[in-house]
C-alpha cells in the first residue's frame, strides 16, 4: 500500500487547487456562515431552530450554498487522513485519490437523495419530511467546521496522523448520532416512533452502511 504521508499528499497539485478554491469561497461567504452558525448550533439538539432556519428563505438558501461548499473541505480531510481506506482508491495514483473520494461522496449524496425522493409521503407529513431531509445539511456544515478546526490544531501540535484519524472518526460518528436524534424528533411530529425509526434506517443508515461496505469490500 502506498505511503500516505503528509509530504506526498501535499505534493499533489489537485489538493492544493481544491484547498485554494475552498479558501476563496469561504472568504467570500464568511458573513453568511457567521449568520448561520447560531441556528446550526442550536439546531444540533433542538428542532425549533431547524424549523426557524427552513422558514427563512434567505437563511435556508445560504445554508444550501454553504453545504455545497463544505463538500470540498470534508472530502479533502477524508483524503488527507485516509478516512475512506477502500482498496480501489489505494491502488489508484495518489493524484487521483481526492478526486475519487469526491466522486464517491457525490454518489453517497445521490443515493441518499434518491431514497428520500422514493419514500417521500404523498400528503401527510410532507413538510416535516422535507425539513428532516434538509437538516442533514446543517450537520454537514457543523461537522466539517469541527473537523477542519480539530485537524488544524492537531497538525500545529504535531499530534500525528493516527490521532487525527481517530479524532476525525469520533467527530463524524458523534455528529451523525446527533443528526439521527434531531431527524427522528422532526419525523415523529407527523408519524409514530416506529415509522420514524424505519425512515431513519432506510434513508440514513442504509446509505452509510453502503458507504462503509464499499470501503471494506472494494
Amino acid at each position: 500500500m502506498e505511503a500516505y504521508s503528509a509530504l506526498s499528499w501535499a505534493d499533489v497539485p489537485v489538493n492544493w487547487i481544491l484547498i485554494s478554491v475552498t479558501a476563496l469561497l469561504l472568504m467570500f461567504t464568511l458573513p453568511r456562515l457567521v449568520g448561520l452558525l447560531p441556528y446550526l448550533w442550536k439546531g444540533s439538539f433542538r428542532t425549533k431552530p431547524v424549523y426557524d432556519l427552513e422558514n427563512n428563505v434567505r437563511l435556508s438558501r445560504d445554508r444550501n450554498s454553504m453545504a455545497a461548499i463544505m463538500v470540498i473541505p470534508f472530502n479533502l480531510i477524508v483524503s488527507r487522513y485516509n478516512l475512506f481506506p477502500a482498496g480501489f482508491i489505494q491502488k489508484a495514483p495518489l493524484w487521483q485519490h481526492t478526486i475519487i473520494i469526491i466522486v464517491v461522496g457525490i454518489g453517497y449524496i445521490l443515493l441518499r437523495e434518491m431514497l428520500h425522493a422514493a419514500f417521500r409521503p404523498k400528503k401527510k407529513g410532507i413538510e416535516d419530511y422535507d425539513i428532516a431531509r434538509k437538516c442533514g445539511y446543517n450537520f454537514e456544515i457543523l461537522c466539517t467546521l469541527t473537523l477542519v478546526g480539530s485537524v488544524t490544531v492537531l497538525h500545529i501540535f504535531n499530534a500525528g496522523d493516527i490521532l487525527a484519524r481517530k479524532v476525525s472518526y469520533m467527530e463524524i460518528c458523534l455528529f451523525f448520532i446527533f443528526f439521527l436524534f434531531v431527524k427522528s424528533q422532526i419525523l415523529s411530529k407527523s408519524c409514530n416512533q416506529l415509522k420514524s425509526i424505519l425512515y431513519l434506517c432506510t434513508l440514513e443508515i442504509l446509505p452509510v452502511a453502503t458507504l462503509v461496505a464499499t470501503a471494506l469490500i472494494f
